[in-house]
């Protein structure tokens, strides 16, 4: 195999997020091909607020942070637990790369995973030479090495693909990232250690390369090529309902106050249109949970057989209780004025908001 280029090392993205970022902009990142495709969490974004990212360097709304920063927080932990669960296993740093074979194809490597029963003089190879981090990766060490993808995940539920310990049965968006990871280290393996919250569990899924893993990959270079070639034409994606393509369209678009856009007639009563539908069917759907959770007393979930698996369940509601914590700012003010005043942040507001007048027409 051909070693793949580092571009930075743990320590240096550590010191340089900033930079970290910058580098990522003009590639497309494990992390992100899922987005572009359209497997990941609605919460991570869409292929337009991928573009607006990267042609303005902006983050247009960064609904995922709270899960990055609990899977960096945990990430020495996994590890550990890794270690332990898999005890052939020898973990080294990991670090951002770029393919050998096209450039632009980016991973930031949680970690790297040699297997500890290899050849003694080759475990020692890998021993010394992983010190000098700055030195092009040889390749007789890079095919020693696979990478280790961290993750943490609420609870392994099924219906949120998880499936038993030891297989390649993780969530689509994991899967695509596995594999973006493979064709950029040139690996056949990804080794995705995951710490699940309730129960509190770590589990190992080891994802292979297989005939659906080396199409999946053709599929994935194909649409980032198709996106490459539309960051250069600057043509961005079609819009899609979600918030995301909101965000991105007011970060492309520079405010310009007291302006007008004249829409016409059919396009505006087609929004109110649609406005009522979205109000009639939201206490539509109000009406049937509140009766169905009227039914359901006391019970945490509301389940039915899967039709799609026989003798198992799927969920369709479920109750869940804890205590929020939030701060009392208006007594805050009131008592202690100057600490008030101290900690007030001030966060701009960018958005469109519906002519309440026109709706109601």
């Amino acid at each position: 195999m051909t070693a793949p280029k580092l571009i930075m090392s743990p320590q240096q993205i550590a010191e340089d997020r900033d930079g970290w970022m910058e580098a990522r902009r003009h590639t497309i990142g494990a992390s992100e091909i899922g987005i572009l495709i359209g497997v990941a969490p609605p919460s991570h974004g869409n292929a337009l607020s991928l573009y607006t990212e990267k042609i303005t360097g902006k983050t247009v709304f960064d609904g995922a942070r709270d899960d990055m920063e609990r899977g960096q927080a945990l990430e020495p932990y996994v590890q550990g637990r890794l270690l332990k669960l898999r005890p052939d296993l020898r973990l080294y740093p990991g670090g951002l790369y770029a393919s050998a074979e096209y450039p632009w194809m980016t991973a930031t490597f949680d970690a790297l995973a040699a297997m500890k029963d290899q050849a003694t003089d080759r475990a020692a190879l890998l021993g010394t030479a992983w010190q000098l981090l700055h030195e092009p990766l040889r390749s007789e060490l890079a095919a020693l090495l696979v990478p280790v993808e961290i993750k943490t995940a609420y609870t392994r539920d099924l219906d949120d693909g998880w499936g038993e310990p030891g297989t390649d049965e993780v969530p689509y968006q994991y899967k695509a990232q596995a594999y973006w990871q493979m064709a950029v280290w040139g690996s056949d393996t990804v080794i995705m250690p995951v710490q699940f919250m309730v129960p509190w569990r770590t589990v190992v899924y080891v994802l292979r390369r297989t005939e659906q893993a080396e199409s999946d990959i053709k599929f994935m270079i194909t649409e980032a090529l198709a996106f490459l070639d539309r960051l250069e034409r600057r043509k961005p994606p079609a819009v899609d309902w979600t918030p995301f393509s909101t965000g991105a369209l007011c970060t492309l678009n520079q405010f310009m106050p007291e302006t007008v856009f004249r829409a016409s007639p059919t396009t505006a009563r087609a929004l109110r249109d649609a406005y009522k539908r979205m109000k009639d069917r939201e206490r539509r759907y109000r009406l049937l949970q509140n009766r169905l959770i009227a039914r359901a007393g006391g019970a945490q979930r509301v389940v039915i057989e899967d039709p799609e698996r026989p003798g198992k369940d799927v969920t369709v509601l479920s109750r869940s209780q804890y205590d929020l914590p939030w701060t009392d700012v208006e007594a805050l003010r009131a008592e202690e004025p100057e600490t008030a005043e101290r900690f007030r942040r001030v966060t701009p507001v960018d958005k469109w908001s519906p002519g309440q007048r026109w709706m109601k027409l």
